[in-house]
Formats: structure tokens, sequence, C-alpha cells
């Protein structure tokens, strides 16, 4: 059985829709009435937006070698969580598979053990269609004395 979408959930997926129009694609025609008002960058290192809409094509350019090596595993690691994701949510079930893989890769694990225990496995929500990513940057890279550290990456969806 799959359940009507909260308000919240709607406005998430309103929020994501609008976000693939504010991520340049020159296929979504921009409504300028909902979209994002712009505002003026104070800084000097931000990447340069691409001429096609996509990633910045100088995304890399700002990183050292070691933290552009921590940029591309976090990418890499993000790329293989991100369809296991959506694979969770569509299946809607709470098994040990999947608390093991949120427990891995999700920072707030605990949160999503309960979601997806709560409202997804006894209320009867399933995702039914995963995100499809268009592009995606590092847009910072923080890397700690004892190897921890912080990755930021951004992401267009459609």
């Amino acid at each position: 059985m799959t359940r009507r979408p909260t308000a919240a959930a709607a406005a998430l997926l309103a929020a994501l829709t609008l976000g693939a129009t504010g991520c340049g694609r020159d296929s979504d025609p921009a409504d300028p009435s909902t979209s994002p008002t712009p505002t003026a960058s104070t800084n000097s290192t931000a990447p340069t937006p691409s001429a096609t809409g996509g990633a910045p094509a100088d995304w890399e350019e700002k990183f050292t070698t070691e933290e552009l090596s921590a940029a591309r595993n976090a990418m890499h690691t993000w790329e293989r969580f991100r369809p296991r994701l959506d694979e969770i949510y569509k299946k809607g079930k709470l098994t040990p598979e999947a608390k093991k893989t949120l427990q891995e890769y999700s920072f707030f694990w605990q949160r999503d053990i309960v979601t997806l225990g709560e409202t997804y496995e006894k209320g009867g929500l399933r995702l039914v269609e995963g995100v499809a990513p268009l592009w995606s940057y590092v847009n910072s890279v923080r890397l700690n004395k004892d190897g921890t550290g912080q990755v930021v990456i951004v992401q267009c969806t459609d």
C-alpha cells in the first residue's frame, strides 16, 4: 500500500523540483515567481558556474592534492550510498541490511532508522522513484590532523 505524501514531504518534493530548475538545466524553463533570488558571493574562491548549467568546471582547482583525494573518495562513497538509500526506502522495511547500511553511511543514522521503522515500515510509506543526480561537485574540504575531516558535496537532482 502506498500512502500519499504528507504536507512536509510534498513541500520537500516541490523544493527538489525547484532545485532542478535552479540547477541551470537549459531544458527546464525557469519560472521567475518560484526561482530562488540570487545572492552575491563574497567568497573569491567559489567555483565558476558552468556555461552549460552543470557543475562548475573549475571546482577541483581550489583544492590541494590531499584535499582533492579526500574529495574524490567522498564523491565515490556518496555515489555508492545514494542508490542504496533509494532501494531501502522503496522497500520500506527496517531489515538488518538496511540498518547496517544506514549505520555505515548516514551521519544521522539513528534518526533514519526510526524514520524507516516508524514512517515507512509501520506507516506503509514507500519511495516510488529514486533521486536522479544531474551533476555533483565538492564545495569544501576540511581535513583534520588525525585523518578525519569533512567534505561538502553539492548535488543537483531531477
